[in-house]
């Protein structure tokens, strides 16, 4: 069994994409934003394009549109914004540098544009915050007996909102992915009310981190991805503010400590910049280094997008592998009956330098990537059971 294996396909997502001013404003009750201190400017959207072109992935990137809101759609929406009847976001906004903003993500492949929230959070009806996770009440925040979610309503018109700012640039790119601000809050019935509004409106796939055990799991049609980050001895992740960060000192990202075998790996944006956006480009290739180079390690694969990696993890995590006599057999039927509508009958495995595989029957085979020491192959089946032979 050593010879094979079914890789996690490592899924990057940047949270917070959209912020105009990246400063912590949480000192003067507003959102706390990237945590960068500065605008954010075009080549920050750029360095997003060229790692996803570099490694040939759809990024996640979670847009927070409020800043984006050249109509004044949010004013008057008590509860969104620090300031509910004064807001004039019209009267600030550079539109034209948006427009190229708007240009480059829905132009280029790198974007696997997400839904995010408008101003990350809650707040009263004077524009005091009372919270930094938008779409979730807590017993702290609300004297309830359990965390769940925000009311039917209030989800529908802070979606319905995001969604006429989205349109009001001229996107065309369909939304399909969810992350919630903040994380997650409440049990599984929570989660449950949230992907089956969310599944209503079109998104099939939610990365965030979940209280259940599951790594990716089927919630009401929608495929929930827990998010995790890479553990080395002195970082588990990019600290969420640190800009100009050198991936060199992260670990591996699939290891014993990845938490069973998550596929999101969840950082914010300003972990790939630079503080002189100019030179944002000399921390990309920094970054496409560390991800090819992890591309290398048996058991890792990068992934096409959000979708993708949720799939390939329901195979990672279900399918029963027995070695035969003449190779592998492989039996998907929990995967069958574990995975979302929307997902393909496709897998991806690994196998070491010097086997040549072949399938008889029941799937296809098609060699998809080579490595140093392994080489990955994709495989579409039309059965429950196939065996490899090698």
């Amino acid at each position: 069994m050593e010879g094979i294996c079914i890789p996690i396909a490592l899924q990057v997502c940047f949270d917070d994409i959209g912020w105009d001013e990246g400063s912590d404003l949480r000192l003067r009750g507003q959102a706390s934003r990237t945590g960068m201190p500065r605008r954010h400017v075009y080549e920050d959207y750029e360095a997003v394009h060229l790692l996803g072109k570099g490694i040939g992935q759809r990024i996640v990137t979670p847009l927070c549109l409020a800043d984006w809101d050249k109509e004044n759609l949010l004013r008057g929406e008590v509860g969104i914004t620090h300031d509910p009847h004064g807001w004039n976001r019209a009267a600030e906004i550079d539109t034209k540098e948006f427009e190229r903003f708007a240009a480059l993500m829905d132009s280029s492949e790198s974007f696997d544009i997400t839904v995010h929230g408008l101003l990350h959070g809650v707040y009263d009806e004077h524009g005091r915050q009372l919270h930094e996770h938008e779409f979730f009440n807590t017993p702290e925040t609300h004297d309830i007996e359990k965390s769940g979610p925000i009311p039917k309503w209030d989800f529908d018109r802070r979606m319905d909102l995001f969604f006429k700012i989205y349109r009001s640039w001229g996107f065309k790119k369909e939304i399909k992915n969810f992350v919630a601000p903040g994380g997650t809050y409440g049990d599984l019935e929570a989660i449950t009310e949230i992907a089956s509004w969310l599944y209503e409106r079109g998104i099939r796939n939610w990365t965030n981190k979940y209280r259940f055990k599951d790594p990716v799991r089927s919630v009401a049609g929608v495929t929930c991805v827990t998010s995790g980050g890479a553990m080395p001895d002195s970082f588990a992740s990019p600290p969420w503010n640190c800009y100009d960060f050198d991936p060199s000192v992260l670990g591996h990202f699939v290891s014993h400590e990845n938490r069973g075998g998550v596929a999101t790996f969840s950082m914010h944006w300003p972990n790939i910049l630079r503080f002189n956006p100019k030179r944002n480009a000399e921390n990309i290739e920094l970054w496409i280094d560390y991800f090819k180079g992890e591309a290398e390690i048996f058991g890792t694969m990068l992934s096409k997008d959000l979708a993708f990696a949720g799939n390939q993890l329901f195979y990672h995590h279900h399918t029963a592998v027995e070695r035969t006599r003449l190779g592998y057999r492989l039996d998907v039927s929990e995967v069958m009956e574990k995975k979302s509508a929307h997902h393909p009958n496709t897998l991806y495995i690994s196998l070491k330098k010097g086997l040549r595989p072949r399938i008889e029957s029941g799937a296809t085979l098609a060699l998809y990537e080579e490595h140093r020491d392994f080489d990955t192959y994709e495989i579409r089946h039309t059965e429950n059971y196939f065996e490899i032979l090698v």
